[in-house]
């Protein structure tokens, strides 16, 4: 149906500037079809564009989650329990002002067991 539109607007252009201009019906054609050809270029271009920033966001969400699994490893190999409890060991980001057992003091995980400090970037 696109493809029908298209085809009616060239025709429609074709025969109104072969009744007003000199040029020829192929010249016509070739500048409709370099316009249509710039403006797919252009539309493709954006969905390039919008398929690497969602690139970019994965690769940022990808490095957070490593950074956060080589923490847990860290944690868990820094004690000789291995972790203890009841539940399952997780990790919590905390400032360095803060000792681990005032930042499990405010969750409901109140046993720690050790405090890593892991850094990274992306890149």
């Amino acid at each position: 149906l696109r493809m029908v539109m298209a085809l009616k607007a060239v025709l429609i252009l074709l025969i109104t500037v072969s009744l007003v201009s000199p040029c020829s019906i192929e010249d016509e054609m070739v500048r409709i079809s370099v316009r249509e050809a710039t403006r797919s270029e252009l539309e493709a271009k954006k969905e390039v564009e919008a398929v690497r920033a969602e690139l970019a966001e994965m690769k940022k969400e990808v490095a957070w989650y490593s950074l956060h699994v080589a923490a847990a490893a860290a944690c868990r190999g820094s004690t000789a329990s291995g972790g203890t409890g009841p539940w399952a060991n997780s990790v919590l980001a905390k400032e360095n002002t803060r000792s681990c057992a005032d930042q499990c003091a405010d969750t409901t995980r109140t046993v720690c067991d050790a405090d890593v400090s892991i850094q990274g970037s992306f890149g």
